[in-house]
């Protein structure tokens, strides 16, 4: 998709992206390999963010939909 939104590189190596579509992936940078994917339920044309807590628990979130329909679907890292 021409123009669609960056991934997201962590420090372990994961990258998170959507590519303008519905569906979020966990990649391995190494391998290329997915390692998981969440249909978010509509479309999530937003670069991916991450943050931690004080505790030092991670967090992966993403802007999803449009106008009335959007919402901020967040993830925890383990």
């Amino acid at each position: 998709m021409a123009g669609s939104p960056g991934a997201l590189v962590t420090k372990g190596g994961l990258v998170f992206v959507s590519g303008g579509g519905r569906v979020l992936y966990a990649i391995d940078s190494k391998t290329g390999k997915t390692l998981w994917e969440y249909d978010l339920g509509q479309q999530a044309y937003a670069n991916p963010m991450t943050y931690r807590t004080r505790g030092g628990k991670q967090f992966i979130a993403i802007a999803t939909g449009s106008g009335a329909t959007s919402k901020l679907v967040v993830f925890a890292l383990k």
